[in-house]
């Protein structure tokens, strides 16, 4: 690893100017986004624990978890379309408790 890797500046990066409901928007849908995440950590430890395990689901389940993992991290409140889908997505798996 470069030395400039693990140490980067971001002096150059122009600054984000959140409101407060910005921030607690932020706040909510990665809260609601890490939630779901936790639903499908269960569903996969019940397949897993089932005594003829369905392989395709659990691979179904991490597919989601990771694509989940992906849209925590790339979290963009401003971009409001995505945001309402994967609040619609995460709340639709909370509800469920199901893939």
């Amino acid at each position: 690893m470069n030395p400039e890797e693990s140490n980067p500046s971001l002096s150059d990066l122009p600054e984000a100017q959140w409101s407060s409901e910005d921030v607690v928007d932020y706040d909510i849908l990665a809260d609601l986004i890490r939630d779901a995440i936790g639903v499908l950590s269960k569903n996969k430890h019940e397949e897993r624990s089932k005594e003829t395990p369905d392989q395709r689901a659990i691979e179904r389940i991490s597919e989601r978890q990771e694509k989940l993992s992906k849209s925590l991290r790339d979290l963009r409140v401003a971009d409001a379309k995505t945001a309402d889908q994967l609040r619609i997505e995460c709340l639709a798996i909370i509800k469920s408790g199901k893939l």
